[in-house]
């Protein structure tokens, strides 16, 4: 799972077409293509033909709500639609993972475990 905010806009409009607009799912692609550079016009013209958009629904780059990647890349799949390169879920990928800075934390949490008991982490 991973936060929709976190998932670039092809993804996160093919979640707003599912819910407003099932025909327009095979276009996901090309729309947010077009108006990737400019979403607050995007969600201008999404507020005034479905009177919802992407902020309305906790689908903008600020939202929290979980989707499970591996369920969107398959309905994204059935559509037609590929996924935004580097957003394809693996078998392996965990967010802590996700963080260049995972090693440090990994070592500083087994420092900090042998302090605070007085024994070896490793």
């Amino acid at each position: 799972e991973r936060s929709a905010g976190a998932l670039p806009l092809r993804e996160r409009l093919f979640l707003f077409y599912k819910r407003f607009a099932g025909g327009m799912l095979p276009l996901c692609g090309d729309i947010a293509d077009y108006w990737g550079r400019d979403e607050d016009k995007l969600n201008a013209m999404l507020l005034e033909t479905y009177r919802s958009n992407l902020l309305t629904e906790g689908l903008d780059p600020e939202s929290v709500e979980m989707v499970r990647v591996d369920e969107l890349k398959k309905e994204m799949n059935s559509q037609g639609v590929a996924m935004t390169p580097g957003q394809d879920p693996t078998d392996e990928w965990i967010p802590q993972h996700a963080d260049a800075t995972a090693g440090m934390a990994h070592r500083d949490a087994l420092l900090l475990s042998e302090m605070q008991f007085g024994t070896p982490a490793s």
